[in-house]
């Protein structure tokens, strides 16, 4: 720039010092800073973010905590965002006394730095990890001092935290104390407690809280139901699990259960010769239109042709009056409705481990390394559960701009776990062209360099230690890139973080190239509106 007479303001700084940082090249991005002051300009609030965010993601606390104090000494003064920065790498650092000090500062300062309920989450959960959840239970008082109330993921975190370290009955009066403050609703406070107790092998208490809440008319979340459904079935216990789906559906819950498990129970069910049973849960996938997994189809077949040649040598013609004995009243006549089940699933089942990647609501199950949508080739029609990403925007997004982080998109409506949000749009580039592009200095996107966050959506292993995680086919590494210059939509406004509340899932349909799939946004934690990314 110095060749052509222009001199670099604040705001090239603080760009090239903010791609330094996303690099990890932070000596470089420390010299620009060095560099900006003795061009006689003043690091901002951004130069400080970039910095401080960098400096905490690589682990350089000490770095992180000086250049906390120089921002002071610069007239700089933090605010929240640069407080919970710093504060966020000391809790992952497992830095908890240091945390704790900061957090007190924070509460000192008061304003618009008082501490929120994920400054407040954070250190908890620092706390619950190191084995110190009874001392990370005193600060709900601290909280409600400042009147700021827990939320499901501070009783979550909390709840796992006593149980993981045997302090049940702690656990239980938290649950009770909170419920009756109406902080947490009673259906998140309970289930999380049974899943914690599952996760450290206590079923029993685990089984007697879950039908009590069926009982008492608190709803169990699905992955409540799933998680104790699956130990039910692991320990043979078939004709309880079914039970009990009965029980949860006649309080009139709507039951979110992994196809796994619905898979395993049917198998299961088949192998006790529970006629009955098998024909009601046969119904009930059916409507709900949940597949089963390729693993079980042969033995479910096996079993369920066994039983109707061992019917036909008694009496002919027995077998086939059998199963129009169990059909649901009203229900067109189509043969065994669970031959029909077992052989209906798809060329995109298949692909995709054998199970459809989304749920009814159209919410990803599991992340995957690339996900076969349906396409005009199928036959289905547009409605078909497994065109997510075809039907485009289904949430209001907007696009801003702040002092601290830059651009970013937060959303304006409430978006679920698991939702699709958006696709990233560019121009696709082959590793040559992307060469020349980038040597005109043009903004592009790696796919291929995106964090694999999908491998964590899913994975049940932190919750349930027997859970086998499921393999797939791996594809050949990205070599693309996607010019966004001339070319974007509203994901290329997505700003970077070390904690992520979006990740990105690869998803094939319109060809069969596995080298240029599309890119979509998918949410991994609820957005509530004006949440941003």
């Amino acid at each position: 720039m110095g060749d052509f007479g222009c001199q670099p303001d604040s705001t090239m700084y603080n760009v090239v010092i903010g791609l330094f940082c996303e690099r990890g090249d932070l000596d470089r991005a420390m010299g620009l800073m060095r560099e900006l002051e003795s061009c006689d300009l003043c690091p901002d609030m951004i130069t400080y973010m970039s910095m401080l965010k960098g400096f905490c993601f690589a682990g350089r606390l000490e770095d992180a905590c000086q250049l906390f104090k120089t921002m002071k000494s610069h007239g700089c003064v933090p605010n929240l965002v640069a407080y919970s920065a710093l504060f966020d790498g000391l809790c992952r650092a497992g830095s908890f006394e240091r945390a704790l000090e900061l957090l007190g500062e924070m509460e000192k300062e008061g304003g618009e730095c008082t501490p929120n309920v994920i400054t407040y989450t954070s250190i908890i959960q620092t706390l619950c990890e190191n084995g110190k959840s009874v001392e990370a239970l005193s600060l709900l008082e601290r909280m409600e001092s400042f009147k700021c109330h827990p939320n499901r993921i501070t009783m979550s975190v909390l709840i796992q935290g006593l149980c993981r370290e045997g302090y049940i009955d702690k656990a239980f009066k938290l649950v009770n104390d909170v419920v009756v403050g109406g902080q947490v609703s009673k259906d998140e406070c309970y289930s999380s407690l049974v899943i914690s107790l599952l996760w450290i092998q206590r079923f029993e208490e685990a089984e007697k809280l879950f039908r009590w809440m069926l009982g008492s008319a608190v709803r169990p979340d699905g992955f409540a139901c799933t998680v104790l459904l699956k130990d039910l079935c692991l320990k043979g216990r078939f004709f309880e699990a079914f039970g009990l789906c009965e029980d949860v559906l006649k309080k009139g819950f709507v039951l979110t259960i992994d196809s796994d498990i619905y898979s395993a129970l049917l198998l299961g069910l088949c192998q006790e010769n529970r006629v009955e049973e098998v024909g009601k849960l046969a119904n009930y996938m059916v409507e709900k239109g949940v597949t089963i997994n390729t693993s079980y189809i042969d033995n479910i077949h096996k079993h369920l042709k066994g039983s109707i040649e061992m019917a036909g040598s008694i009496r002919s013609g027995y077998g086939v009056y059998k199963f129009k004995l169990l059909r649901i009243e009203g229900q067109p006549e189509m043969g065994s409705t669970l031959l029909k089940l077992a052989q209906s699933l798809r060329t995109r089942a298949l692909q995709n481990g054998g199970e459809i990647a989304y749920d009814n609501n159209g919410f990803l199950l599991r992340g995957k390394p690339l996900v076969f949508e349906c396409n005009n080739n199928c036959g289905c029609p547009p409605s078909c559960r497994n065109r997510v990403s075809q039907k485009g925007l289904k949430h209001r997004l907007e696009v801003f701009r702040s002092r601290e982080t830059g651009w970013g998109v937060r959303t304006l409506d409430l978006i679920h776990a698991g939702a699709f949000i958006c696709e990233y749009a560019g121009l696709i580039l082959t590793r040559e062209q992307a060469q020349v592009f980038s040597m005109n200095g043009d903004t592009l996107i790696y796919p291929g360099r995106f964090t694999e966050k999908w491998a964590e959506w899913g994975d049940l292993t932190q919750i349930y230690p027997g859970y086998v995680t499921p393999t797939y086919p791996s594809i050949p590494p990205l070599d693309i890139a996607m010019d966004v210059s001339k070319m974007r939509n509203v994901a290329c406004y997505i700003s970077h973080s070390t904690c992520p509340n979006v990740m990105v899932q690869l998803v094939l349909y319109d060809h069969n190239n596995i080298l240029f799939p599309q890119s979509y946004a998918i949410c991994n934690g609820e957005h509530p509106p004006d949440a941003g990314t």
